[in-house]
């Protein structure tokens, strides 16, 4: 098919179920809840033909001012090698601007986006399964509403811009843990419905003793059911989840255009909200 076949515009909620139909192609496991999510979050552009059909997709995902993701870059697997993701990445780019930006990269993409100033940062580790009997670990509790103005600031520490639109959604989805300092949120972690069940994450932590209590205390919750988490490196908690039935199965390499700076001995990701947004 030429270029001057493929129109590349906007991304509408009309264009969603085809975009759902090119993930399960791709063999993620989103379902239009999921799209919706990140749509509702960013602007999207999808590349057309003649008849409307949907060959493409990308996400921009904005972090406050300054900073963004760019996700859910799809192409048609019978049309990929024509240029076609290289459009639509670049619109992408387009609509961030001069923002620093973030991704998750396939060892397919990775050239592309070498190519478009991204840089090698760190590899995530996907981690899935049922998960079984979880012993509980004292200190996590349930947030309260009045916790998310601190759990947004926790984050930015951590990820290093503002994510306040993401982690007001996946309150609005989901459900946050904490573990308290006094009257201060000192660790956070989340879980909400994602894909063939549940995702938990982000988890950010203070105290490196508090990342397993948290993700125990959600996975308790989740006990026989399928939960799915992106795994920062340098955690230690490997053997501990392999015991609990979430196993590695994959891994995606983080990049950027510039590495977010981070104050050192602060808050630090330990789980993603979920790969396509940090």
């Amino acid at each position: 098919m030429p270029q001057d076949d493929t129109a590349i515009v906007p991304m509408t909620p009309d264009h969603l179920d085809a975009a759902v139909a090119l993930s399960v192609e791709a063999g993620w496991p989103h379902r239009r809840a999921d799209w919706e999510l990140v749509l509702g979050l960013g602007e999207g552009r999808v590349a057309l033909d003649r008849a409307g059909q949907v060959l493409g997709t990308v996400l921009f995902l904005p972090f406050g001012s300054t900073a963004g993701a760019i996700c859910m870059v799809i192409v048609s697997e019978r049309l990929r090698g024509r240029g076609i993701g290289r459009r639509l990445f670049t619109a992408a780019m387009e609509l961030a601007g001069p923002r620093v930006l973030r991704l998750t990269a396939s060892p397919q993409g990775e050239p592309l986006y070498r190519s478009m100033g991204f840089e090698p940062q760190e590899y995530i580790f996907q981690r899935q399964g049922v998960v079984r009997a979880v012993e509980a670990i004292p200190g996590p509790e349930l947030a309260r509403p009045d916790d998310l103005a601190q759990i947004i600031a926790l984050d930015a520490a951590a990820f290093g811009t503002d994510r306040s639109a993401l982690l007001t959604a996946i309150a609005a989805r989901g459900r946050f843990a904490v573990i308290r300092q006094g009257d201060r949120v000192r660790s956070f972690a989340a879980c909400r419905t994602f894909g063939r069940g549940e995702l938990i994450g982000p988890a950010v932590v203070s105290e490196d003793a508090d990342a397993k209590a948290l993700l125990a205390f959600l996975a308790r919750e989740c006990e026989g059911r399928f939960v799915r988490l992106d795994l920062m490196p340098g955690t230690g908690l490997e053997p501990w989840l392999d015991q609990i039935g979430l196993m590695e199965v994959d891994t995606a390499l983080v990049m950027w255009t510039e590495a977010p700076q981070l104050a050192a001995g602060g808050p630090r990701t330990v789980v993603l909200a979920a790969q396509a947004v940090g």
